[in-house]
């Protein structure tokens, strides 16, 4: 499924997202993934190879702005530039976007998307919350497959462990009140072998 957001600096168009499953762990799980760039070209590539995969609902923005002003989708992932407009023209760079997620959607996983190779700018975004540091080169929307993918293994797992302690907290609860009629039917018992 997809569904396009958007955004120019003058206007802010939004299109819906279509119906999707509710989020639980089987084939048809959906997913609400950002992609946030100030270069159109890397948002359109990335959208047009990631529309593919019907799981996913995309969502694209080209301002760091927009893009906090829409997180009340609960996105499941966000593939963030780091260099956003660089935080020129008095626009958040990619960094502090970082930043204002976590704080306004902490369960949002944050991939970074930087055309630097630079161990510090790729620590200071991991320090920050990103879960992914890809570099922007010929190959990266394979590289951000690859960690959209295991972010969205690691939450079906996560859901899956959640429903399976579910069902051991029933079935303790089934066993407690089990016990205790049993107890009570050998109690029954006895009292009228013995009376």
């Amino acid at each position: 499924m997809i569904a396009t957001q958007a955004t120019a600096e003058s206007e802010n168009k939004q299109i819906p997202a279509k119906d999707s499953a509710s989020k639980n762990v089987n084939n048809n799980a959906s997913y609400v993934v950002f992609f946030v760039d100030d270069e159109q070209m890397i948002l359109k590539m990335l959208e047009r190879h990631f529309s593919k995969d019907e799981r996913l609902q995309l969502h694209t923005f080209s301002s760091g702005e927009a893009c906090l002003k829409s997180l009340s989708i609960n996105p499941d992932v966000i593939v963030l530039d780091f260099n956003l407009s660089d935080g020129l023209d008095g626009k958040i760079d990619g960094l502090e976007t970082l930043e204002k997620i976590k704080e306004q959607c902490p369960s949002a996983e944050i991939v970074m998307l930087s055309s630097q190779m630079e161990i510090k700018v790729a620590v200071d975004s991991l320090k920050k919350g990103a879960v992914d540091y890809v570099v922007k080169d010929q190959a990266m929307q394979f590289s951000i497959e690859k960690s959209i993918e295991s972010i969205l293994k690691s939450k079906e797992l996560k859901n899956e462990i959640n429903q399976l302690s579910q069902v051991i907290k029933r079935d303790k609860l089934l066993i407690k009140g089990y016990t205790v009629i049993t107890a009570v039917l050998i109690g029954l018992l006895s009292y009228f072998w013995i009376g």
